[in-house]
């Protein structure tokens, strides 16, 4: 998160300059592809490398100066989930929730990762040949790794609410027996998060159904960017611009607005691992 604000705050100063990333780099020196680098906020960020921007930008020594290098100086920091095996994705979605103090989710394919057990994590991880290939220690990681984000979900203290679609407690996408144990989990599971399942038959308003899953992200510091993650089968869209993010948190409401309550929530989750039982589809 400190990069993402760092990267938004030179970029802000830049503009209010009116330089270009390759009039900027004649000033200092800097190759226009790390100041390009500076700005996009990933990367763990050279305090040299800022100071030289600042003195390029000519931003005085003043409070402004004094608090871009404090985030700096924070977002070079390594995170806790840089000192564990954690695939590229889990470590994406880890800094995000280490620094939010509240978190929005839906979810329509697979059972929310926060609210997962580590026998369905590792179930999804073994079948998913399209993320993890032929590396059999993958699910043992993704396992670990998952169990990590969610101790440190609740040391943080961040709210945290999922919509879930009812096709994701309908179909299976794991081992049936695993499946109903995730269902009864998530169904018990209101003291760590508020889970809203959405019904298949849910009238949403304007008929704005969802193209992929999603999560919001604020934070403490006001003038932190909110943002928005999206979902896709090999990669993860991250979104900062406050007119892309409000749109997703406009779809949110709608979705939330839609979906059944806590409550009756973990009726219909307790219902439906009953009835795969009892079908046989538990064996």
């Amino acid at each position: 998160m400190r990069r993402l604000r760092l990267g938004r705050e030179l970029t802000q100063l830049r503009k209010r300059a009116g330089l270009t990333h390759a009039k900027l780099a004649a000033r200092t020196g800097l190759s226009q592809s790390k100041i390009s680098r500076l700005e996009s906020g990933p990367y763990r960020p050279d305090q040299g490398d800022v100071i030289r921007v600042l003195d390029g930008l000519e931003v005085p020594e003043n409070g402004e100066r004094h608090q871009i290098l404090t985030i700096a100086q924070e977002a070079a920091g390594r995170g806790w989930w840089e000192s564990i095996p954690m695939d590229a994705r889990q470590a994406l979605y880890a800094a995000l929730e280490a620094g939010a103090v509240a978190i929005r989710e839906y979810q329509d394919t697979v059972i929310p990762g926060l609210l997962q057990t580590p026998q369905y994590t590792k179930a999804v991880a073994a079948n998913d040949d399209l993320s993890f290939g032929a590396d059999t220690s993958a699910p043992d990681v993704a396992t670990r790794a998952r169990a990590e984000r969610q101790r440190m979900l609740r040391l943080n203290g961040a709210t945290y609410e999922v919509i879930v679609d009812e096709v994701v407690i309908r179909r299976l996408s794991v081992p049936p027996n695993v499946h109903i144990a995730e269902l009864r989990h998530l169904a018990a599971n209101s003291g760590t998060a508020s889970v809203r399942i959405l019904p298949v038959d849910a009238r949403i308003d304007a008929y704005t159904v969802p193209r992929s899953p999603f999560s919001l992200y604020s934070f403490g510091d006001p003038k932190d960017p909110r943002v928005a993650a999206v979902d896709t089968v090999t990669s993860d869209l991250i979104l900062v611009d406050e007119g892309e993010v409000e749109r997703y948190e406009h779809l949110y409401c709608r979705l939330r607005k839609a979906a059944l309550s806590p409550e009756d929530s973990a009726y219909l989750l307790a219902k439906a691992a009953d009835e795969m039982e009892v079908s046989g589809h538990g064996v």
